[in-house]
């Protein structure tokens, strides 16, 4: 991420540090904000997306009612239905046993899942 730092009051701060810190023959400056329509190179999301150096990411949160069995359940059937517009989808759960869970729901489904923790 990078950003403007002209027309800043700490510019002074911020530019020691970043070229102090950033060891560089060659050095280019970026910037998403841009203040003038004077512009050398363009580079937008859509492209980024499609040439794979960024992800397009969508997060929806929702609170699912009735017990932790049933939860479950109408989640995988949601995931089940909207598969095809949704796919391919990351879902996190606060415990490993839970994604578990899930993961099995869904295969039970036809759905191809798999449950993933930060363990070794």
């Amino acid at each position: 991420e990078a950003h403007h730092l002209q027309g800043s009051e700490e510019v002074g701060i911020w530019e020691r540090n970043i070229h102090r810190e950033v060891k560089a023959v060659l050095e280019a400056d970026f910037t998403a904000t841009f203040r003038t329509p004077d512009i050398d190179f363009d580079y937008g999301f859509d492209q980024a997306v499609k040439d794979g150096y960024i992800c397009d990411l969508n997060i929806t949160a929702c609170v699912l009612m009735g017990n932790a069995s049933q939860r479950l359940a109408t989640l995988a059937n949601l995931v089940r239905k909207n598969e095809d517009e949704w796919a391919p989808m990351f879902v996190m759960f606060n415990k490993i046993r839970r994604a578990e869970q899930f993961a099995t729901h869904l295969r039970g489904l036809g759905v191809s899942a798999q449950a993933v923790d930060g363990r070794a």
